[in-house]
């Protein structure tokens, strides 16, 4: 006898489809209406509208790419009591407030707005940020039902006037909070650092969130506005998003291309076909391909990039996020996530790589040098200036020489790429 386990599938209001497990498999079928809807669009570009459903593969890999990952996942999952291979299970436990606008629901509960934002005491906030080893902030909490992608502790909460909040059942979140990150060998500042770097990108010209170092007590935290929630006539509204990952159908942990993840060709060639504004997006992930080389971070990789849909089914790049100067911390991988014209090695990369990437994006090269050059030519001064302030503001005066010096290497470099550095 089929035993059969179901989540409604929503997004924002709207009635999407269902998650099944049967029999140990997962099955996603869209709803009847959903399809019959004119103003209908697609979960995912990997999940196209059609009357069949999709087979386990297919949900495991874009359902699977809602959760945590990693060491991180471990914890969850521990403190649920659940396996991390049990995606229908933790999705049960956390899937009512994901990224973007899905939520997973048991049958018969609405997605209207339910619950209550509770004020994080001093207290409270203190514990988030200071646990150790890191807890899974607020996994498995009466009424929380938050699941984050990604391999970091973070945890959604609101924030107004009064101050942090975490919310509980349905209600929507608008910041991410991240604790430094916890790990056997040193990662000194990586609050600081990840501030540095998103502010370095929007002053250069990259789309990011408004983010920023908050803290209570000694203890620091990072903190960043979500691009997937906006305030609309006083509530919180869900806007759709999906990683790079899930719209190219990749599994989470795959999501190097080393290991068979999405390539920068393959991230350009699906902009290009699906954006609403092809050439702007291009022109920003030509810029975060670069800006990443500059400030040594090997990290970008393809759930470390998204795209965010409109009501009406069109597709955009999203804001950036997770930027890091991981090259401060020497005993990280330092190999690019994403191949740069064939090389991983940003120490062997030279100007033919650059070319070659700009053959396998079908582009001129002059689009990727330009973007550089570009890049190139206020990074340093730009890079300095923001990091006097920090060194200022948050001791962390160690960390930010560091990371200058790598942006002065890489500088260098790109100069070398680029013919020859400007008198």
């Amino acid at each position: 006898m089929a035993i059969s386990e179901q989540l409604e599938v929503y997004l924002g209001l709207g009635h999407v489809g269902t998650l099944s497990r049967e029999n140990g498999r997962l099955v996603f079928r869209y709803d009847r209406q959903w399809l019959d809807d004119p103003g209908s669009h697609p979960l995912s570009l990997s999940l196209p509208l059609r009357e069949a459903p999709f087979d386990d593969a297919a949900t495991r890999t874009w359902f699977g790419n809602l959760l945590p990952e990693g060491d991180f996942l471990n914890a969850v999952a521990r403190s649920l009591g659940r396996s991390t291979g049990d995606v229908f299970g933790l999705l049960v436990d956390l899937g009512g407030e994901c990224a973007g606008a899905v939520s997973l629901l048991p049958p018969g509960q609405s997605p209207l707005e339910a619950g209550h934002y509770q004020r994080l005491s001093e207290d409270e906030l203190y514990a988030l940020v200071s646990s150790s080893p890191p807890l899974p902030l607020l996994a498995g909490e009466r009424g929380m039902r938050l699941s984050l992608a990604g391999a970091q502790n973070k945890v959604p909460v609101y924030i107004d006037e009064t101050g942090i909040h975490k919310a509980t059942d349905t209600l929507a979140t608008t910041h991410i909070l991240k604790p430094p990150i916890r790990a056997a060998i040193a990662l000194p500042h990586t609050v600081e650092n990840e501030a540095f770097c998103m502010q370095l990108a929007g002053e250069l010209g990259l789309v990011v969130p408004k983010a920023l170092v908050g803290g209570v007590r000694d203890r620091s935290f990072y903190q960043v506005e979500r691009f997937d929630r906006r305030r609309n006539q006083g509530r919180i509204e869900r806007l759709h998003q999906e990683d790079f990952c899930q719209a190219l159908g990749v599994e989470a942990n795959l999501k190097y291309e080393e290991s068979g993840g999405p390539s920068l060709a393959d991230i350009w060639r699906l902009l290009r076909n699906h954006s609403a504004a092809p050439a702007v997006d291009g022109r920003q992930l030509l810029r975060w391909v670069g800006f990443n080389f500059l400030i040594g971070n090997a990290d970008a990789h393809g759930k470390n990039i998204a795209l965010l849909y409109g009501a009406d089914g069109s597709v955009r790049l999203t804001p950036f996020y997770d930027l890091l100067c991981t090259a401060v911390y020497p005993e990280l991988d330092q190999r690019l996530a994403l191949h740069l014209g064939g090389e991983r090695r940003p120490e062997r990369l030279r100007r033919r790589h650059w070319e070659k990437l700009s053959e396998e994006l079908a582009i001129a090269p002059r689009a990727v040098f330009g973007e550089l050059e570009r890049l190139t030519r206020t990074i340093e001064k730009t890079a300095e200036a923001l990091a006097g302030e920090f060194t200022a503001r948050y001791d962390c005066g160690e960390t930010m020489n560091a990371i200058l010096e790598v942006i002065r290497g890489r500088s260098s470099r790109a100069w070398a790429f680029l013919g020859g550095r400007p008198d």
